[in-house]
């Protein structure tokens, strides 16, 4: 992350923040509606998923909830 005089810039910094917004509103909606599922339901923010991050954050998350995934 760099400052530029008063804004943050770092790579991805948009599109992960758009996508966990999404999440958040689907999680409302399905709530709202009362939208049964099938199974549970894992909601997962992640980090380190550009460059030299290599994935970490969603291969952390499958070493801790990778056996209770039943479909992806």
């Amino acid at each position: 992350v760099k400052r530029v005089r008063h804004e943050l810039h770092a790579p991805g910094i948009w599109d992960d923040s758009a996508g966990l917004a999404g999440l958040i509103q689907l999680v409302k909606g399905l709530r709202a509606l009362q939208t049964p599922l099938r199974g549970r339901l894992l909601i997962v923010a992640t980090a380190g998923e550009e460059g030299l991050g290599d994935l970490r954050g969603m291969k952390q998350a499958f070493k801790c909830y990778g056996s209770e995934i039943d479909m992806v």
